[in-house]
């Protein structure tokens, strides 16, 4: 979601009497500049606030994982890291130490450092005429992004992280205390909290507590609460070997962006690991075709609409065999 360019050096060493352990310092600083420009010159709007570009990344969250010896990160890196061709062909001195360190013969164990992206927001389009009513409602707040808006929820949010009932009844608490005019966004804001905060999976992150688990103050006169709309996928049973896969799907008014999508997983796959076979889901219903997916082999395997070229979950996952 956020390529980032650059290179690592690592050496380990470790003798019987240390009593230190292993750490790994990474430094990432990706591009920062939001802003829309004319002609060369930053724009600005009516009250001289800066107009950013939707769809800029304006804050995201990656994990580092420093990894053990192993002869299948040998073969990953030389197989599907480094381009033979270059390996081959090149005569920097990289390529050349490369190529004297490539041991095929031998596979030796190596390390490997892998980054995770785990979080990722982007700057929404507020004011278009294709703008959702959640984006709508973040412009009328002067914000621009689901990070600018958890920023402000966080202190409203302590101690309520830990799981899902505490996070909806905290967050639900906060709209309706500060922030009204996100009250009709409560489940969008929730999901998207409790993948932020990294909440265990739940079969349906969009379904709120019932009413009575939710301190929502009413008066006589005041109308029940109504369930929020939610996201949902049309899925069969079962499909024949060499089909491709194809399901509807609905998604609520407010969270219909151009790039939410759907994935097929293998069963219990976080959907950040990387999807099988995916396509755009764009609209508010309608019905995709994931491309290629007909070459899939007999199994089990499981569906996710997700947000917006993200992980967030707007409904999932809907289990599916190929026969």
């Amino acid at each position: 979601m956020c390529p980032l360019g650059g290179g690592y050096s690592l050496a380990r060493r470790k003798s019987k009497d240390s009593t230190r352990t292993f750490s790994l310092e990474v430094t990432a600083k990706p591009g920062s500049n939001l802003q829309k420009q004319d002609a060369g010159n930053s724009v600005y709007d009516a009250k001289n606030r800066p107009v950013l570009v939707p769809g800029r990344v304006d804050a995201y969250r990656f994990m580092t994982f420093y990894l053990d010896t192993s002869s299948d990160n040998f073969e990953d890196f030389y197989g599907k890291v480094v381009d033979p061709e270059w390996l081959e062909t090149n005569t920097s001195a990289h390529a050349r130490e490369l190529a004297r360190a490539r041991q095929s013969n031998r596979k030796p164990p190596c390390w490997r450092v892998l980054h995770r992206v785990t979080y990722v927001s982007r700057v929404l389009d507020t004011s278009s005429g294709g703008a959702t009513g959640y984006a709508q409602a973040l412009g009328a707040l002067g914000l621009a992004s689901d990070h600018q808006l958890f920023t402000k929820l966080q202190p409203y949010l302590t101690g309520a992280t830990g799981s899902l009932a505490d996070l909806t009844a905290a967050t639900t608490a906060a709209l309706q205390a500060h922030f009204p005019i996100l009250v009709p966004h409560t489940a969008t804001i929730v999901n998207r909290l409790a993948a932020y905060h990294q909440l265990p999976d739940t079969t349906d992150l969009l379904i709120l507590p019932a009413p009575a688990t939710v301190p929502v103050p009413t008066t006589p006169t005041s109308p029940a609460p109504t369930q929020p709309a939610r996201a949902g996928l049309t899925v069969p049973a079962s499909i024949p070997r060499g089909t491709q896969v194809s399901v509807g799907y609905t998604v609520p008014p407010e969270q219909v962006m151009p790039k939410n999508w759907v994935g097929i997983f293998v069963p219990n796959a976080a959907v950040n690991s990387g999807s099988l076979h995916w396509q755009y889901a764009p609209d508010a219903n309608g019905t995709v075709g994931l491309p290629n997916s007909e070459h899939l082999g007999a199994g089990h395997y499981q569906l996710w609409l997700l947000a917006n070229d993200g992980y967030t979950p707007l409904a999932g996952s809907y289990d599916l065999t190929i026969a």
